[in-house]
């Protein structure tokens, strides 16, 4: 399944953009790749003041980068003519008719959805082969390969490795891809918050930190410290679908492709552990390394 189908459909049609790279080297790109690339280079080129400062693109990287952003744009704007598209994709669209958005609106909503999820897949992925490495999980990488040794390619089967899953919703609550949720009450409601009552009215922009909830233990059940990566507590204790284990968000505005992120993570990390248990890791110098859709992480895994 390639990138673009997790979002776009299986339309035979590959779409290519013309796009920079950091040598200024103007080379026809996937789509997807460009805009993934892309996603990463606004956030670094940010840190440059200027780049803050100056509403229009002054240093040659930041030109760079808004000519990308535009032929992207484009083409995100060919691919929604093709009427290509998952269920997701084509409900954005339609809500979008139905409100009379722009196109703009339209097309950032679309970059924005496809690049953001496709990040915390990858980002999730790199982070498991990562803890799997760690010499501290070893026990762990050895019950999962133990576990999934005589499972058959059957993503029903591999949905119910309980090992393997405990290890993966663990990366999910430790590393938090992303920290903010974006929500709005539907309804006025109390909130109680250390014997203070909130009086919440309908349409307050609520914004719960994800981050914070997973390592706070006040929210959690839990006596061993969460900033301790431990897999054992989601074999121990039952936290899916609770109120504090939100990594796809909460309520109708949660993450609309977890059913495809947890299917990808679970069968890439399934065959990959099969094929190359004793893979190994190198170039990295960083003994402190966090993910989240602003790390800028590399390394290399040797096979």
């Amino acid at each position: 399944m390639s990138q673009e189908s997790i979002f776009w459909g299986e339309n035979n049609k590959i779409y290519m953009v013309d796009f920079l790279d950091k040598e200024f080297k103007l080379k026809k790109t996937h789509v997807i790749e460009a805009l993934m690339i892309s996603f990463q280079d606004i956030y670094f080129d940010s840190k440059n003041i200027w780049n803050r400062i100056i509403g229009f693109p002054l240093t040659l990287e930041s030109y760079r980068i808004h000519k990308n952003i535009k032929n992207i744009r484009n083409i995100f704007n060919q691919m929604i003519n093709d009427n290509n598209g998952n269920e997701a994709v084509k409900y954005i669209i339609e809500e979008s008719i139905k409100y009379n958005l722009s196109l703009d609106i339209l097309l950032d909503d679309l970059i924005v959805t496809t690049s953001s999820g496709l990040n915390i897949i990858k980002l999730t992925i790199m982070s498991i082969i990562w803890h799997l490495y760690n010499e501290k999980n070893s026990k762990w990488k050895t019950d999962i390969l133990k576990e999934i040794h005589n499972i058959e390619i059957d993503y029903e089967k591999i949905a119910k490795c309980k090992i393997l899953n405990a290890f993966i919703y663990e990366v999910l609550r430790y590393e938090s891809s992303f920290s903010l949720l974006n929500n709005q009450a539907i309804n006025d409601f109390d909130l109680d918050v250390n014997s203070r009552k909130y009086k919440i009215k309908k349409g307050t922009m609520i914004m719960p930190n994800a981050y914070v909830i997973h390592h706070n233990n006040s929210s959690w059940n839990e006596t061993s410290d969460l900033n301790i990566f431990d897999p054992s507590r989601f074999i121990n204790n039952n936290y899916l679908g609770s109120d504090f284990f939100i990594p796809f968000g909460k309520g109708i505005r949660r993450c609309s492709g977890k059913k495809y992120s947890l299917t990808i993570i679970r069968i890439f990390v399934f065959l990959f552990l099969l094929n190359y248990p004793e893979y190994k890791l190198e170039k990295n110098d960083n003994k402190n390394i966090r993910f989240s859709l602003f790390s800028d992480i590399n390394f290399n895994i040797i096979i």
